[in-house]
């Protein structure tokens, strides 16, 4: 879609588009949906297109592309070795463990634990800003995540900046993988919906 111009894109590009980005998830090609629906929406606010329906839209693409494959889950850990697991990262005490026992504790995605700021801190309560990493269900929007006294334990003495300091992309997934192989970093999320469904 990159090579077009925002009033040129129709239904058949977007159903294009997202064929080959299907993957094995409905998520990843609803978030690729999103994207172009806000890029469109984007072009008639800034008279870049013509205003009327949205290719993209959701009821259009799901006649267009009626299945998708089941949605093939990221390896987690069971919940039940997840507090054992949980005291490690406490007692390695490195800035990657510091951070992947935060993200466990607040449910976050890898991006926003990473880059979590002192400056989104406030009293017993972490406000993520909006785009701070790829939603599907918080697309863009800022969201308050409530601190629990263990998850405020973690962030140490408060300073300014990058709270457990600048870490490459994959420092949580390495830092999961020199502790237990095979698990992803996502799959503490499908770790706490199996315990919260408990």
């Amino acid at each position: 879609l990159g090579k077009l111009w925002a009033h040129e894109i129709n239904h058949t590009d977007v159903e294009t588009e997202l064929r080959t980005r299907w993957g094995d998830a409905l998520a990843n090609a609803n978030k690729y949906r999103i994207r172009i629906e806000c890029l469109i929406d984007h072009a008639v606010a800034k008279n870049a297109r013509a205003d009327g329906p949205n290719p993209a839209r959701k009821e259009i693409i799901k006649q267009l592309i009626p299945a998708a494959p089941e949605t093939v889950h990221r390896p987690a850990m069971k919940y039940s070795e997840v507090p054992a697991f949980y005291r490690e990262l406490v007692a390695d005490g490195s800035p990657a463990a510091r951070s992947l026992a935060f993200l466990i504790l607040t449910v976050a995605r890898n991006g926003e634990a990473r880059k979590a700021d002192w400056s989104e801190v406030i009293d017993d309560a972490w406000i993520i800003p909006g785009g701070r990493e790829e939603r599907s269900m918080k697309e863009g929007e800022e969201h308050a995540v409530p601190l629990s006294p263990a998850a405020l334990a973690l962030l140490g003495q408060r300073a300014s900046g990058l709270i457990f300091g600048q870490m490459h992309k994959n420092a949580l997934l390495d830092k999961l993988h020199a502790l237990r192989d095979g698990l992803t970093v996502h799959g503490f999320r499908t770790s706490f919906t199996s315990w919260a469904r408990k």
